[in-house]
């Protein structure tokens, strides 16, 4: 009796046709497509610049920016208030040989049209800039925590955003970062790498005068996305930093970091916060005695309710 031979060569042929189906089933199929498509990514731009390091504007500007000051606006306005301006001109007056990067989130797109911002417009080292954070961040620990969609839950969204920009501003830019209501009183060309205590307890996060690519700096950028805390208003900035410039210096007393051998510096309260913030909310305070705007003065005023002229 004769055994019939098993098809080999059709079992195989129909085995490559199934194997071709399920890879073409999985690739095609509408499900694979948007996991695909839900799957964030972002395209760093080659762009070389010959002095600095590239900032992509949401409009297709470039700027190649390198040590200049840094003010960012958060809150996805597409205007400024007095507030705000003043302390922008009143930094870029002071600091005619750096360009200033007033970085902006509209919805849509700036408002020329408003005052202020004709205003600031006028003012030939500045710069206002309609940006997108993801593009700005693009490349950076930064950007993943920013698609991640945490700070969301915060009840300070326009802060949290501004105290992840301004470390990795700083860190990859290097120059100057001030809080929008910061008042500059006096040039700041001269400082390098140096922060401000708000009590000496505690390192303030508004003012941030570091080099590019410093250390220090990039500490902070990561510990903040790893540390992220959206339930907590001061815990990502001044506590990001207070807890990275002890570690970073090996000091736990903030007062005497300055004497400390890395390459930081810290200014005493009196530099930028001649108020404390208690007794600056009192009715029967007279700024124009309180504040001091003598040559001995400090170089900063934080304008925590209204602004001053300091010329």
């Amino acid at each position: 009796m004769m055994t019939k031979a098993i098809p080999w060569k059709a079992i195989r042929k129909l085995l490559g046709v199934f194997i071709i189906f399920v890879c073409f089933f999985f690739i095609y199929s509408p499900d694979s497509g948007k996991k695909a498509s839900n799957k964030k990514s972002c395209k760093i731009v080659d762009y070389a610049c010959r002095d600095g390091n590239l900032l992509k504007g949401a409009l297709g500007d470039y700027y190649c920016v390198n040590e200049s000051i840094f003010f960012v606006e958060t809150s996805f306005s597409n205007v400024l208030t007095p507030r705000q301006a003043c302390a922008i001109e009143s930094t870029a007056h002071h600091n005619p040989s750096f360009q200033v990067y007033v970085l902006m989130t509209p919805i849509k797109a700036i408002d020329f049209s408003d005052s202020y911002i004709k205003i600031i417009s006028t003012l030939t080292n500045v710069h206002l800039v309609h940006i997108t954070i993801e593009d700005l961040v693009c490349g950076s620990p930064v950007w993943k925590w920013f698609v991640s969609e945490k700070w969301k839950k915060s009840k300070w969204q326009a802060s949290h955003l501004s105290d992840a920009l301004r470390f990795f501003l700083i860190w990859k830019y290097g120059g100057m970062y001030l809080d929008m209501d910061i008042v500059c009183l006096r040039s700041m060309e001269h400082l390098r790498n140096i922060a401000i205590t708000e009590n000496w307890e505690r390192v303030a996060s508004g003012i941030l005068i570091f080099q590019k690519g410093h250390e220090l700096m990039k500490r902070c950028m990561y510990d903040f996305v790893q540390k992220y805390d959206s339930s907590n208003f001061v815990a990502n900035g001044p506590g990001t930093i207070t807890r990275n410039i002890k570690a970073y210096c090996d000091m736990d007393n903030i007062g005497k970091i300055s004497g400390a051998d890395c390459n930081v510096d810290i200014l005493q309260p009196a530099a930028a916060f001649p108020i404390p913030s208690k007794r600056f909310q009192r009715e029967d305070v007279n700024l124009q005695n309180a504040l001091d705007f003598s040559e001995n003065a400090g170089t900063f005023l934080e304008s925590s309710n209204q602004c001053r002229d300091s010329t």
